[in-house]
């Protein structure tokens, strides 16, 4: 029988993983997605080559789950149909019989014969324990809560994003209008939260909804900083898996997609493939929200927001500017708790005299004014007369009076650490000749029918450079006949000034890399070639080069020694960070201040060291003077982010093609009038601005939380460095972060290059390679058949980096940190197979201290959901965030002949010891055998112990959260206007929330891993 989805299957080169079930074949076939019950965090992509993956009859007696969770064993199979083998079942609860395909089965995990290898001697080497234990304990560090996740992405992660991702995850769904400022990473939140869902098994499928020129910089990202591929669905895409799978939907067959929000709007067959069951997401990101003002776009929107568990809508626009936008936006997120758009600006005006109060309170008033003020305001609200301390009643008026609990908006004013902006206009002298030509072109397009965005895309070509001019005049069927007289010289005035330009920054800076941007392709080729004559190497950077060369031009211009000058079109500057330059030239300029923006932000970005030098042209006399005039002077683009202005600013491209061709006065005309709007936006966005939205939004505290959670779990010290008021300084949260991450670096290096040697791995740390980095080479020598995700068949080179900041920084490499295939390929080899399971050592150490005992590792394992498919949100994997850790480590000692828990002897097994072996057991600890049947159930009963110690902090941090969201709950949302059965309808789902968490609490249990058997100073 050939492979189909729901057989059940065992994966040869792992037996240990169990029988597995088949939830999908890929890549026609040669891989398959196959969820095995010893691994439990996530299904593994593994190969079908070579028989690698084969079918397992279910033989009479196995026992195995229903999808309904019933317990029950094989009692005979029958003709079955599809492929698919079916079984007569007998159930254990009632003895009743049942049959049902295979699809409906799962197969139970595997028992280990762990401790008769252990009783009998024939154990591992203690290395190998050792290297178990390491690994485990940092699985454990790195999955225990929410912070693991978020540093498995290549960022300089910032405390206001984790702040960000922490509140989205402590969420009973994670549905949030995320509305940060330009600049502070709302991509990066949004990839931070797929990222920490994914890892906890709560989010397998994921859908990336973009405007179209953003898709590709939302791959690149995903791909370069998450380590995960997402399919680009497009028209061509879409029609190419109908082909290959006319049976399956497009939008069911790939479970991590990106597409443009222009197809889906413009397509009634995509918005009803949408939603379908079988097209149900886990999470949907939405980027540029502010695109759903169309009617067919928010339609595309609702059914995505019906049909998934999770919903980001990512937008920059001040609510201030547009709040029937952020109405909309929160009907998406939960229409039950939306209000009305009457009751949207009434909630808005109480929300600006709510504001009002807390910014007197924050600009020095007392707290018990502000909160006999409030008092009045809300009587219902008791606790606001017990708090006295002004940071903690502005944190309970943030959590309880904010205008959404799922909208979240950190401002650059609050964040900080930007760079200062500086413009420098350099005068450019057009020669007689170059102005006889370009107001000829002029006059042939005024006398012609082109206009709108053609004739923009026309003029601004003729603006670009010589080059771009040529390519203008000979595609556009209006210059026919006339490429002769309308021809520039190949070297213009602004080339020459752009030398200039060059000489003079180097000149200061002979090191100093410069980033030039171009909107044509033909202007890009001219100046590669025209410096290339002056002996400069320009790099060149463009949407037509394959990623893996995009790579090698960032990682050549990134060089110190490589060359000083990269040339980059629009499309081939996304996704990308250049802020080890600060010098970017504007060798012509786009109509669309955000595209101005973007440019910009590609330098000016969190973490900037120098003020960013902005190099921009003014050819006196025309049309790009003009262009450069408004965008300077009236828009103000180059002094300051013009993120979230679109409502403003998204018509200037247009206006500026219907007045391209008009006179001059009627451009300066255009742009007094804009900039008074834009003067007044700003206005209005700094005056009305809400205070408790930044306090909500970036919850400083609970990453403080986080932080000290993870730092005391992992033993980390912290700096107590205090500022000048004796508080805290505003560093230490970003500074725990990035101790917290580099400690996660050098463990996972150290416990990944092991393991990777173990099995036959070659690896490079010093000599073929950079400083931090390392070379994985498989080859002849591996010892192992398989690994899941990585193809071992073929001789290859990984080359990639542990360190975050090196990831950063040099894109190009991969980063080996968690969720990187070869890292969960490597840790799911030893976590699930029998490597480090038993092994026995001597231990010397200085000091009296003596004995001998096992030491024994064990896992809390939480109750088996009904629902196992990756993805299902079942509440024993919402538990990490209150778990301190899922590793318990016990140590039984020989106490006179009897086993006893001794807990003082486990720094002394930190040591690894000298592994022995058969005989040498028996000898040195005569009797092990019968000691091993007598000690494991004593240290089962402590590994409880333990457990119920770890529960019972969690059950109380449950308990504390649930009561304080509920208490919070119903004070917000009655705040909000909600009736009294709405606000009793969203508590009632919140108090099941968190019901089935403690139900899941309740149910775990610990499972013996691995042991040890050790003698210490004999």
């Amino acid at each position: 029988m050939s492979l189909v989805e729901g057989s059940k299957v065992r994966y040869l080169p792992q037996p240990e993983w169990g029988v597995g079930h088949l939830l999908s074949l890929q890549e026609e076939g040669a891989k398959a997605l196959v969820a095995f019950p010893a691994r439990e965090d996530a299904p593994v992509l593994v190969s079908t080559k070579g028989g690698a993956l084969v079918q397992y009859p279910l033989p009479p007696g196995e026992p195995v789950i229903t999808y309904k969770g019933r317990l029950a064993v094989v009692v005979r199979e029958e003709p079955g149909a599809r492929g698919l083998r079916r079984y007569v079942l007998r159930y254990i609860e009632n003895d009743e019989e049942d049959e049902l395909p295979e699809s409906s089965l799962r197969a139970l995990p595997p028992r280990s014969d762990l401790l008769s290898t252990l009783r009998e001697g024939r154990v591992g080497d203690a290395r190998a324990f050792t290297l178990r234990k390491q690994a485990l304990m940092l699985d454990d560090e790195r999955r225990c809560d929410a912070l693991g996740a978020l540093l498995a992405s290549r960022i300089m992660v910032k405390p206001h994003q984790v702040g960000v991702v922490q509140r989205v995850l402590s969420a009973r769904r994670p549905r949030f209008v995320l509305a940060d400022e330009v600049g502070l990473g709302k991509t990066i939140e949004a990839g931070m939260v797929f990222s920490a869902l994914r890892l906890s098994g709560l989010a397998r499928r994921c859908l990336v909804v973009a405007p179209s020129h953003l898709t590709v910089q939302w791959l690149v990202e995903l791909f370069h900083k998450f380590n995960q591929l997402f399919t680009l669905m497009d028209s061509d895409r879409y029609s190419q898996s109908l082909k290959e799978a006319p049976d399956v939907s497009p939008w069911a067959r790939f479970p991590l997609v990106v597409t443009s929000l222009e197809m889906l709007q413009r397509s009634e067959e995509h918005r009803r493939a949408l939603a379908q069951e079988d097209a149900f997401w886990d999470l949907v990101i939405i980027d540029e929200a502010h695109h759903l003002k169309g009617e067919r776009a928010f339609e595309a929107a609702q059914v995505l927001a019906k049909n998934t568990w999770g919903l980001l809508l990512l937008t920059a626009t001040p609510m201030q500017l547009d709040p029937a936008e952020y109405h909309g936006l929160l009907t998406l997120i939960d229409a039950a708790t939306a209000p009305t758009v009457a009751g949207f600006e009434a909630r808005l005006q109480r929300q600006e005299e709510l504001s009002a109060a807390v910014r007197a309170l924050m600009e020095g008033g007392k707290p018990s004014a502000a909160v006999q003020a409030l008092a009045k305001r809300f009587p219902e609200d008791t606790k606001l007369s017990s708090l006295k301390d002004r940071d903690a009643l502005l944190q309970h008026l943030a959590e309880t009076y904010s205008l959404s609990d799922r909208l979240v908006r950190n401002r650059r004013a609050v964040v900080g650490g930007f760079s200062t902006r500086r413009l420098h206009r350099h005068p450019v002298a057009l020669s007689t000749e170059e102005l006889k030509v370009r107001d000829a072109a002029l006059a042939v397009l005024a006398g012609g029918s082109l206009r709108g965005a053609p004739l923009g895309n026309v003029l601004r070509r003729l603006e670009s450079s010589p080059a771009a001019f040529a390519g203008a005049v000979r595609s556009n069927p209006v210059f026919k006949g006339q490429a002769d007289a309308l021809r520039l010289p190949s070297r213009d005035a602004k080339f020459s000034a752009f030398l200039g330009v060059l000489r003079g920054i180097w000149k200061t800076e002979p090191a100093a890399k410069v980033l030039v941007f171009t909107e044509s392709r033909d202007t890009l080729d001219a100046l590669q070639a025209e410096l290339g004559r002056e002996g400069v190497e320009a790099l060149g950077y463009h949407g037509d080069l394959p990623l893996l060369e995009r790579d090698r031009q960032v990682a050549r211009f990134r060089d110190p020694e490589g060359p000083k000058v990269l040339v980059c079109t629009e499309v081939g500057g996304e996704g990308r960070n250049f802020q080890f330059a600060h010098h970017l030239v504007h060798y012509d300029l786009p109509w669309s201040p955000a595209t101005v923006e973007q440019r910009i932000g590609r330098l000016d970005r969190i973490g900037q060291t120098h003020p960013v030098d902005i190099h921009v042209f003014d050819p006196a006399g025309t049309l790009a003077s003009d262009v450069l005039m408004l965008l300077a002077d009236a828009v103000g683009v180059f002094g300051e982010t013009v993120g979230g202005l679109d409502a403003v600013l998204e018509e200037v491209e247009a206006r500026l093609a219907e007045l391209a061709l008009l006179p001059r006065e009627a451009r300066m005309a255009y742009a007094q009038e804009l900039k008074a709007r834009v003067e007044a936006a700003r206005a209005q966005v700094k005056r009305a601005y809400d205070p408790l939205l930044d306090v909500r939004s970036f919850d400083k505290p609970a990453v403080e939380r986080l932080v000290k959670r993870a730092q005391e779990r992992m033993g980390i010290e912290a700096d107590e460095d205090e500022d000048e008021d004796g508080e805290d300084a505003p560093s230490n949260v970003e500074d725990g972060l990035w101790g917290i991450a580099r400690d996660l670096d050098e463990r996972l290096e150290e416990t990944v290059t092991e393991l990777a040697r173990r099995v036959g791995i070659g690896v490079d740390i010093d000599e073929q390679v950079e400083a931090f980095q390392v070379a994985f080479q498989f080859g002849h020598a591996l010892k192992v058949d398989g690994l899941p995700g990585i193809d071992v068949m073929e001789d290859h080179t990984r080359l990639g980096t542990f360190w975050r900041d090196t990831a950063v920084e040099a894109e190009e490499l991969e980063y080996f940190a968690t969720g990187h295939s070869l890292v969960e390929a490597l840790f799911g080899f030893l976590r699930d197979g029998p490597y480090g399971r038993s092994a026995f050592r001597f231990i010397e150490r200085r000091g009296p201290q003596k004995g001998r005992g096992v030491e024994l590792l064990f896992h809390v394992q939480l109750p088996e959901p009904e629902d196992t498919s990756p993805g299902a949100r079942v509440p024993s994997r919402q538990l990490a965030r209150f778990l301190e850790r899922t590793l318990v480590h016990v140590v039984v000692a020989d106490a006179g002949g009897k086993p006893k828990s001794e807990p003082t002897l486990l720094p002394a097994l930190e040591k690894e010891g000298k592994t022995l072996k058969g005989d040498e057991v028996s000898l040195a600890f005569p009797g092990f055998a019968d000691f091993v049947d007598a000690a494991v159930p004593v240290g089962h009963k402590a590994a409880e112990a333990d457990l119920a110690r770890l529960a019972t902090q969690a059950r109380k941090a449950i308990e504390a959260e649930r009561d304080a969201a509920v208490a919070r709950q119903r004070l917000s949302l009655g705040h909000q206007g909600l009736s009294t059965e709405a606000v009793e309808a969203q508590l009632a789902a919140e108090h099941a929330h968190y019901e089935a968490l403690l139900e899941a609490l309740a149910g775990a249990k610990v499972v013996l891993d691995s042991a040890c058997g050790f003698v210490l100073n004999r």
